[in-house]
């Protein structure tokens, strides 16, 4: 089956190269640890093709998917993935657990029916159905002491035998070197009746192996998964586009569906990990990130201002970055992933230097005895320049990185995407929103002080009225 999946792949004219690794008779253990790691039955090959530079992948990937559809039958099954710069380690990993092993087992199937049909995942499985034929052999120790062996010893005689045991080199006539190995005929071994009429021998005797052992053909699960010393199953899928979230979104939904219906137990637990795990975990640091920056610009700024309240209408520059960078994003088709969270964090220390230089400027009018109107707007005239030749040097170094222009800068797009619109956005409107906000809050300020300052005046005349009254009467 593997080499009619090699022809295919040769012969289409989008795959460069094709490799395939398949489990050989002497592969008794590397194979079946790396299958467990992957999911896998610990007899399934390996079939690595390399497509041709400048093909997409997503539609190649579709295309080999459906060429070796009809190999999926016989008990055969063709899982087709892809690797490249954005679904490399993209994939979605739901662990279920509970105390009951068939439980479990069910719960699985039931996930992996709900998912099998959902856009944005392909080759969705469990390691609770990848199990595989194996030969079971368990030695009698009483019968082993009886030829004079051991377990240990019966075991090692069964590896020699049928894998092998090299005997030395050879020197052929021309000159070659090669290897010799010792081996049993696979006619003589070729079933599990034939193993157990196998001569095993020791220092007392010779018996045959079904007289030592028990052996019989047992389906062995390629890997096993316990959470907390509970059995458990991992449910595993690839990630086909680049929002990986709302994947992990639609797939949690549909999971609580099936438990809001009852097709799931409540005696099952379901855990989002893998790629979704620590995507989660990156989206809760980046937050608390941005809240700590917010507050460490704020303190800074007040330290530098000497005052309260401007670096507070400093600070609405932010929300202003957000109109431009989330429309951004929707507008050029990426998601809101942790690159893009990186770009909204680089942000609140870029978007509010326009702010800064545009008010700093405008305090310093205002010491000079200007109004606050004459001010904001002197301060608008002599700004608006550096903030303007700033902001456009960054946006046009950034356009090569959000157009894809540099090689393997797929990760770097959202950023720099980010950036772009909420350096647009906030530039334009610091110069409209903040001076209109300063004006407001310092024309509350001056209201506030004239009534505060009419309230003191008041209470100090009353005394000076009932003085004169006292005068009066006593004279």
């Amino acid at each position: 089956r593997t080499i009619a999946a090699e022809e295919i792949l040769r012969a289409n004219e989008d795959v460069e190269l094709v490799m395939s690794t398949i489990p050989g008779d002497t592969d008794t253990g590397a194979q079946a640890l790396q299958s467990a790691f992957a999911g896998r039955a610990p007899n399934s090959g390996i079939i690595t093709a390399r497509l041709i530079e400048g093909i997409d992948v997503e539609d190649a990937r579709e295309a080999i998917k459906a060429d070796l559809g009809h190999l999926n039958r016989d008990g055969f099954a063709v899982a087709v993935s892809q690797q490249d710069a954005i679904s490399a380690g993209a994939g979605l990993s739901i662990v279920v657990s509970g105390q009951d092993a068939a439980e479990i087992k069910a719960a699985s199937d039931t996930i992996v029916d709900a998912l099998a049909d959902m856009e944005g995942i392909d080759n969705v499985s469990s390691d609770a159905v990848s199990e595989a034929p194996q030969v079971s052999v368990v030695v009698d120790p009483n019968m082993a002491m009886v030829i004079g062996s051991t377990t240990a010893q019966i075991g090692t005689h069964i590896r020699s035998v049928l894998v092998g045991q090299s005997i030395g080199s050879y020197t052929l006539a021309d000159g070659t070197v090669v290897e010799a190995t010792l081996r049993v005929s696979d006619d003589d071994v070729d079933s599990v009746e034939g193993l157990r009429v196998m001569p095993v021998s020791g220092m007392a005797g010779t018996r045959p192996l079904g007289q030592l052992a028990h052996v019989e053909v047992v389906e062995v699960r390629g890997s096993v998964t316990r959470v907390d010393g509970s059995p458990a199953a991992t449910i595993t899928a690839d990630i086909t586009i680049k929002d990986t979230g709302a994947v992990s979104a639609e797939a949690a939904a549909r999971i609580e569906g099936l438990r809001a219906s009852g097709d799931l137990s409540e005696a099952v637990a379901t855990t989002f990990a893998g790629t979704t795990a620590e995507m989660n975990e990156a989206f809760e640091s980046l937050f608390l990130s941005m809240g700590f920056a917010v507050l460490v610009v704020y303190i800074v700024m007040v330290l530098a201002l000497g005052s309260l309240i401007t670096p507070f209408i400093i600070m609405f520059s932010l929300p202003l970055a957000a109109i431009g960078a989330i429309p951004a994003l929707l507008l050029s088709g990426h998601p809101l992933g942790i690159s893009a969270m990186v770009g909204f964090l680089m942000l609140i220390g870029i978007v509010v230097t326009n702010a800064i230089v545009l008010l700093d400027f405008v305090e310093q009018l205002r010491a000079r005895g200007r109004s606050t109107y004459d001010a904001l707007i002197g301060g608008g005239r002599v700004r608006v320049r550096p903030i303007l030749m700033t902001a456009v040097a960054t946006i046009l170094a950034l356009t090569p990185v959000a157009m894809g222009m540099a090689h393997g800068s797929v990760i770097a797009e959202e950023l720099a995407v980010v950036v772009i619109g909420g350096l647009f956005t906030s530039t334009f409107l610091t110069l409209v929103v903040i001076p209109v906000l300063y004006s407001l809050v310092d024309g509350g300020k001056e209201g506030f002080s004239k009534r505060f300052a009419g309230a003191a005046a008041g209470q100090a005349a009353v005394p000076s009225a009932t003085a004169e009254a006292i005068t009066s009467s006593e004279g």
